[in-house]
């Protein structure tokens, strides 16, 4: 028998890309990506340690876990009301070192800045707010977007640039008042 730990690695390595984008297509919360991509890997080491004959598809074999992940994660009501958040939780506010050169007044405006991209972004439908998600902070390509969330890449891009100019509108508004 393979020794678990090298096959996770193994596994881990060959899968983590679509298990990522899977989670990020499926979930319902983009704040609670992590934590099911997270479980969903943990489910997979501990099937490993139990399982007696090799996987014979490994991504097959992860997503399936990722599903059953993601069914216990999110109960029956909460999935079928399927809302969605893009809020931050500021985590990392706790003791940073600011370099002496960082001028805060404009971090500060940045951040507010931030705090207005996402509430406008909170208005948006759930599809709109997952491929934003996947373009700007997991670094996705338009067709690797259109394919996890099977979408044409036209669709993606619309909705992409429709989300910027609707921002920019509104970035050009309040600056003129």
């Amino acid at each position: 028998m393979t020794d678990p730990k090298k096959l996770f690695e193994e596994i881990y390595s060959e899968t983590k890309e679509a298990a990522y984008r899977y989670i990020t297509a499926k979930c319902f919360d983009l704040d609670d990506i992590d934590d099911i991509y997270q479980s969903t890997f943990i489910n997979v080491y501990d099937a490993l340690v139990k399982r007696k004959d090799p996987v014979a598809d490994n991504e097959a074999f992860v997503i399936l876990i990722a599903k059953r992940t993601l069914a216990k994660y999110y109960p029956l009501a909460k999935r079928l009301r399927g809302q969605i958040s893009l809020s931050r939780q500021d985590d990392e506010e706790d003791d940073i070192d600011l370099p002496d050169d960082i001028d805060i007044e404009d971090d500060l405006a940045n951040k507010a800045l931030m705090e207005r991209i996402n509430e406008q972004l909170k208005k948006k439908p759930v599809l709109t707010q997952k491929i934003i998600f996947m373009y700007y902070y997991r670094g996705m390509t338009i067709p690797q977007i259109a394919e996890t969330m099977e979408l044409g890449e036209s669709s993606v891009k619309r909705h992409i640039y429709k989300t910027i100019e609707d921002l920019r509108r509104l970035y050009r508004k309040e600056n003129e008042l």
